[in-house]
C-alpha cells in the first residue's frame, strides 16, 4: 500500500527532532526516541506503549500556559511547536506501523483502536481502516466484533464505506433488518460522491466501490423485503443485479426476492406483467445453486398457477 502522506510528514518531522534533540533532552524527547527505535524495528506492541506515554507527554507540554517573560515566550513556542509535532508522530508511528504485513490480526486491531481513541480526527486513522477490518474477520469474533470495531471507526470517519458496510453485514447477519438497511442505503449514497482514496489507484477504486454497491443495494433490498416494503425491495435489488450477477451467493438470493417482491407488488396493483416478471426471477433463482433454488423453484411453479387462474 502506498503512504506518501506518512513518508512526506516523517522526513519534515525527523528535521525538526533533530533540531530539538540536544535543547530538550527531557522525559519528551527520550519518550519520542523509544518510540522511533520501536517504529522502526516494527515492534507493535512497544509501538503502542511508546505512543501512548509520548503523546501524553507532549499533549502536557503544548497546554502549558504562555509565561509572563517577554524573553521566555519564544522559547515557549518553540517547546510548544515541538510538542504538538511529537503528538504528530505518535499517531504516525501507530499508523505506519497497523499496515505492516503480516502483523497479528490483534496486533492490528489494537493499534488502530489506540489510534481512534487518541485522536479519532487523525490523517493516519483512514489509511488503517480497510486492514483494520480484515484483521477483525481474521481475529475472530463474529458479527459483534464486526459491529462493535465498524462503530468506533464511523464514530471518527462518518464517511467510511468500509465502517459503513461492515455495518450493515453485521446488522443482517444478526437479523436486524431495519439498522442493516438503514447503513446499507448511507452506503450507497458515500459512494457517490465520495472521492478516491489517496495512493489508491482508479482502477482499485472503483473495483472497490463497484463490489461495495453491489453488497449494499443486496442487503438494502433484501432487508427491505424482510419488512415487506416491497417498491424498495424492487428498486434496491435491481441496481444489485448487474454488480452481483457473477457472484452465485449473492445472485441467487437477489433474484429469489426480486420473485417475491414483484409477485407481491403484482398482487397488491392487480398487474399481470408484474406476476409474469416475478416467475422470471424466480426461475433464474431457480437455476442457481444454493439456499435458495428449492424454494425458488416451487414459488416459480406457485406464482405460474396463480396467474393461469387470473385469465
Amino acid at each position: 500500500m502506498k503512504t506518501p502522506s506518512l513518508l512526506r510528514y516523517s522526513s519534515a518531522a525527523l528535521a525538526l527532532f533533530s533540531l530539538a534533540g540536544l535543547a530538550w533532552a527531557d522525559e519528551i524527547s527520550d519518550a519520542y526516541d523509544a518510540l522511533k527505535k520501536a517504529q522502526e524495528s516494527k515492534n507493535a506492541p512497544d509501538v503502542k506503549k511508546w505512543a501512548v506515554t509520548t503523546s501524553k507527554l507532549a499533549r502536557a507540554e503544548a497546554a502549558k500556559p504562555q509565561p509572563a517573560e517577554a524573553d521566555q515566550v519564544s522559547y515557549w513556542k518553540e517547546r510548544v511547536e515541538y510538542a504538538k509535532s511529537t503528538d504528530t508522530f505518535t499517531e504516525y508511528a501507530l499508523g505506519v506501523t497497523a499496515i505492516l504485513p503480516n502483523l497479528p490480526p490483534a496486533q492490528v486491531v489494537d493499534l488502530v483502536e489506540t489510534l481512534a481513541a487518541q485522536n479519532p480526527k487523525s490523517t493516519y486513522l483512514t489509511m488503517t481502516i480497510p486492514t483494520y477490518f480484515g484483521a477483525l474477520t481474521k481475529a475472530g469474533g463474529g458479527a459483534d466484533k464486526q459491529i462493535e470495531g465498524a462503530t468506533k471507526i464511523l464514530a471518527a470517519v462518518p464517511d467510511s464505506e468500509d465502517a459503513l458496510y461492515a455495518l450493515a453485514e453485521g446488522n443482517m447477519t444478526k437479523q436486524r433488518p431495519d439498522q442493516a438497511g438503514t447503513y446499507a442505503a448511507r452506503l450507497i449514497s458515500t459512494l457517490i460522491s465520495k472521492p478516491k482514496p489517496e495512493g489508491m489507484s482508479d482502477a482499485d477504486w472503483n473495483t472497490k466501490k463497484s463490489g461495495l454497491n453491489g453488497r449494499g443495494n443486496y442487503i438494502a433490498g433484501v432487508s427491505a423485503c424482510l419488512r415487506e416494503l416491497w417498491p424498495e425491495c424492487d428498486k434496491f435489488l435491481r441496481a444489485a443485479v448487474p454488480l452481483v450477477g457473477s457472484q452465485p451467493a449473492l445472485s441467487g438470493p437477489t433474484y429469489f426476492y426480486l420473485g417475491l417482491a414483484n409477485y407481491r407488488i403484482g398482487l397488491l396493483t392487480n398487474n399481470r406483467p408484474k406476476i409474469q416478471e416475478a416467475i422470471k426471477f424466480s426461475n433464474q433463482s431457480a437455476a442457481i445453486a444454493g439456499p435458495m433454488q428449492q424454494q425458488a423453484r416451487q414459488n416459480a411453479y406457485a406464482m405460474e398457477k396463480d396467474l393461469a387462474t387470473k385469465k
